[in-house]
């Protein structure tokens, strides 16, 4: 962790001040540091000078002093030895963070034209702007403002002109009272239309009307003798079924069984060089199909049988005297996965029989 100086070095210890001057015996200064009397063998040259303890602590002591100054208060102390500061320089003084705002500065600390101070709590009048309720009393917000007396005023606008709407166009209408609204009308008369003519009709409720008709009776005709019947479809033909469930459907047969006869093998990927943990897409489903894969890639020599029914259950292949290989299928089956190669095998061709 970086030392910090809260105490200079040597502070209650010897130590001589080091003058800023070259000096003319060679001594130690700010300006020349230590000179060449100070590299000479004291055992061969009775001019060789050796370093003092006293200013060895007086150099440490002004370095660390600083250095603290500057740890503690953010930045160095003014001091009149200093000047002239040079624009933007940061400086310390009675108790505050001051920034030079010229050149060649050799003014006081003080507010003004020569510094300003820096803190974190400045005010809009400290710096010369105004505050936000301020601002808010003596403008308005910036936008697109007609001219006085261009337009009329909200409460102008209300008393001249009214809402927008859907009105009745202008003509000669009754007054109120002199002719009934409409649920007047829909109340004293029923809408136009193709009714009954007057008769003795039966009473609601004491006839079927059409469709209960329909529902309810077939239309006359000459019809089968009542008996027991099972309705028009079409039908199985007679024989000995097994009953529903005790038995595969053909998609159920086709899932779990090889088909007899003659098969095809089709290559879904060849020109593969497959290591550990490396996968080919193969296109389809190749669940509990039979698969030939390759290990090896001259020749495809080293060809393998293998069914592996389901998803992430690994099967393991032999080839040539101790070539392994362990697959498993992933992604629906449609995807080969090797998990596991042994002494150079390579997964480098997929067939399947369909």
């Amino acid at each position: 962790m970086t030392k910090t100086f809260k105490v200079p070095f040597a502070v209650q210890g010897d130590r001589f001040s080091i003058p800023d001057e070259v000096q003319a015996d060679g001594a130690v200064s700010y300006t020349q540091g230590y000179g060449s009397g100070y590299g000479l063998d004291p055992n061969e040259d009775p001019t060789a000078m050796n370093i003092e303890r006293e200013k060895m602590n007086g150099i440490f002591h002004d370095i660390t002093e600083a250095v603290g100054e500057m740890q503690t208060f953010g930045a160095a102390q003014w001091a009149v030895e200093a000047q002239p500061y040079p624009l933007r320089t940061l400086v310390y003084h009675n108790k505050k963070i001051w920034q030079s705002r010229i050149e060649n500065n050799k003014e006081e600390p003080t507010v003004g034209n020569a510094w300003i101070e820096l803190k974190a709590d400045l005010t809009a009048d400290e710096v010369g702007a105004y505050s936000k309720e301020e601002s808010n009393k003596r403008f308005q917000p910036l936008g697109n403002y007609t001219p006085a007396g261009y337009g009329y005023s909200k409460e102008e606008s209300d008393t001249r002109f009214q809402r927008k709407g859907n009105y009745q166009p202008a003509g000669n209408y009754a007054l109120k009272g002199e002719g009934y609204t409409k649920p007047e009308s829909d109340a004293r008369y029923q809408p136009k239309g193709n009714y009954q003519p007057a008769g003795n009709y039966a009473v609601r409720g004491e006839s079927y009307t059409r469709r209960e008709s329909d529902g309810k009776y077939q239309p006359r005709g000459n019809y089968q003798q009542a008996g027991n019947y099972q309705p028009a479809g079409n039908y199985q033909p007679a024989g000995n079924y097994a009953l529903r469930g005790e038995s595969y459907t053909k998609g159920e047969s086709d899932r779990r069984y090889l088909a007899l006869g003659a098969r095809g093998v089709t290559t879904l990927a060849s020109r593969l060089n497959l290591n550990d943990n490396q996968t080919v897409y193969l296109g389809r489903d190749c669940r509990g199909k039979v698969i030939w894969v390759y290990g090896n890639e001259e020749s495809y020599i080293g060809g393998a049988m293998t069914i592996i029914p389901s998803d992430y259950y690994s099967v393991t292949t032999h080839h040539g005297g101790d070539g392994r290989m362990t697959l498993t299928l992933i992604n629906n089956g449609t995807t080969l996965k090797v998990i596991y190669t042994q002494n150079n095998t390579r997964l480098t061709r997929v067939d399947v029989w369909d």
